[in-house]
């Protein structure tokens, strides 16, 4: 009789939240915990990515749960263009077929889902954009967007998974593989000792 007198009480929209709740929780618990699962695998082959194409092969890789139509990234410290470049192609080398490209000194990546929209005016008006901005230890190496379809079904996937445990390691394979090129200053310094011959010649 308590429950009964209680959901009496419930407005409309009360109810249909905890219906909704009940159904994803049911309907939907699987899938969730699944695409949470790919989210954790591409946070391990991240960890273990050599080079750029490893790194956005992984995302890829993750992508294939259907729950944005479009992404894409830019990576690579602003006025380090020498360094980015350098990574860029070193991963080109070993993988022709990459589809990476260089824009304004910065590495450009995106990837369009079954459903996906490339054009930038269209896909603003058909999307809505999850950003994820890579800073390290105070430094910006770039960002990732993530696009979902405003007329698509609701998220299944965390996204506290997404800027969490796969953000911070994508921000750590994109800062170790950049970094790992960047020119380093070699030229040998001399010595400043020197005797009071040699001074004196």
């Amino acid at each position: 009789m308590a429950i009964i007198v209680a959901v009496g009480h419930l407005r409309y929209h009360e109810v249909d939240e905890i219906r909704a709740g009940v159904r994803r929780t049911v309907a939907d618990r699987r899938l969730r915990v699944a695409k949470n699962i790919q989210v954790r695998r591409a946070a391990r082959a991240l960890a273990k990515s050599s080079d750029l194409h490893d790194v956005f092969a992984a995302i890829s890789h993750m992508l294939e749960f259907g729950e944005f139509t479009f992404a894409n990234a830019q990576v690579g410290q602003a006025g380090h263009a020498d360094t980015n470049e350098s990574a860029f192609h070193a991963s080109l080398n070993r993988h022709p077929q990459q589809e990476l490209e260089l824009r304004n000194g910065r590495i450009y990546w995106s990837w369009v889902g079954e459903n996906g929209e490339r054009e930038d005016r269209r896909r603003a008006q058909l999307a809505w954009c999850f950003r994820l901005p890579l800073v390290k230890e105070g430094v910006e190496w770039g960002w990732l967007n993530f696009y979902h379809n405003l007329e698509g079904e609701s998220l299944l996937i965390d996204t506290n998974y997404l800027s969490n445990l796969f953000l911070r390691e994508f921000t750590d394979a994109v800062v170790r593989i950049i970094s790992g090129y960047e020119v380093t200053d070699k030229t040998p310094q001399l010595s400043m000792k020197a005797t009071a011959n040699q001074v004196g010649r």
